[in-house]
């Protein structure tokens, strides 16, 4: 968890990138170094694999945004994660994908 949050702290999202697969195929990435991979995802500006690191979290996601008071982290993940799909122009595409983990409900 140290060496990814020093890689985000110094913008080497795809090295962060890069380890998570390594900690993956090892079986040992725990729920912070899953949340940290998201960040080191969204970092790179890759959508495609922000989502489907979404799909993993989306449970522990939700139980953080949920309630009272809900955890600034994953807020701010969202923030980042609206702000890539914008300049991707994929709004419209992040909802639904948002929706289809239950993170998000329809008006």
């Amino acid at each position: 968890e140290l060496l990814l949050r020093n890689y985000a702290g110094i913008q080497l999202y795809q090295e962060a990138r890069d380890f998570v697969t390594c900690v993956e195929r090892e079986g040992v990435l725990t729920p912070i170094s899953a949340v940290l991979a998201l960040r080191a995802t969204i970092g790179t500006g890759d959508l495609d694999a922000a989502l489907v690191q979404v799909k993993k979290l989306a449970a522990l996601l939700r139980t953080s945004i949920s309630g009272d008071a809900p955890a600034a982290a994953p807020k701010s993940i969202m923030q980042q994660l609206i702000a890539v799909a914008a300049q991707k122009s994929a709004l419209p595409r992040l909802l639904q994908e948002l929706y289809s983990c239950r993170l998000c409900t329809s008006w």
